[in-house]
């Protein structure tokens, strides 16, 4: 059943954008497709690549301020899981972050406990100050 559930959120992450179009058309805040993977992502009760899935199905989505904030928290937690951890912090920066955001993230790299991770969002933010890229600096 959880392959099944995986494959599921698989496909949703590949169609990405439109599924949030349908979405937003037909359904709550609440009910919407976003608001539910996040639902899913922070369920203990739920196994972990599971609760990967649903992060990393946002990976074509335009994620909005409500669904940014609970990402945070997961990336805050640090008895959370490492990858899911890093798939929150990938589709934070993904989303256009505020300076705000960056500034969470910088802050809380202070008193990271785990290196894994600590040693990744480095990286990944020195990379994106390096990138030649429009768009990627900004």
């Amino acid at each position: 059943m959880c392959v099944l559930f995986e494959c599921s959120l698989q496909a949703l992450g590949n169609i990405g954008q439109p599924a949030l179009h349908y979405d937003s058309t037909f359904y709550q805040v609440d009910e919407m497709i976003g608001t539910r993977l996040v639902k899913c992502a922070e369920n203990k009760n739920i196994p972990r690549n599971i609760s990967l899935a649903a992060v990393q199905a946002m990976r074509r989505m335009e994620i909005p301020l409500s669904i940014r904030d609970p990402l945070k928290r997961i990336l805050l937690r640090t008895d959370e899981d490492v990858e899911l951890r890093l798939a929150s912090y990938l589709m934070i920066m993904r989303s256009r972050p505020q300076e705000s955001d960056i500034a969470d993230v910088l802050h809380m790299l202070r008193d990271e406990p785990i290196d894994q991770i600590r040693a990744f969002i480095y990286s990944h933010l020195d990379n994106l100050l390096e990138s030649e890229l429009e768009g990627v600096r900004e």
